[in-house]
């Protein structure tokens, strides 16, 4: 599935025999909301969770970290439409 046994087994409690079993963001459109997204993922409790945009993919700007709670988040980010790329990653954290 193209992500790291440790990182399965310690961050995201996937399981890395399965590569269907994975972390993955879906980013959605916003309606009613200008340039704006909604990033939705699967979180564990005691993780924090920590969005990330970027224009160019080099350098990355944080937008906020947020509790891990063991149901999904649906996180609302804002794009940059002057830009051509709007890319957004999630950070993994333990405490």
């Amino acid at each position: 599935d193209g992500q790291s046994d440790g990182t399965e087994l310690i961050i995201t409690l996937t399981d890395p025999l399965d590569r269907n079993s994975l972390f993955s963001v879906v980013a959605t459109l916003n309606t009613g909301v200008a340039d704006s997204l909604l990033l939705n993922f699967p979180t564990l409790s005691g993780r924090t969770y920590s969005i990330y945009h970027s224009t160019d993919g080099l350098f990355w700007n944080n937008l906020g970290s947020h509790p891990g709670t063991g149901t999904p988040l649906n996180i609302p980010a804002t794009g940059n439409p002057l830009f051509d790329a709007n890319l957004f990653r999630v950070g993994v954290t333990l405490p």
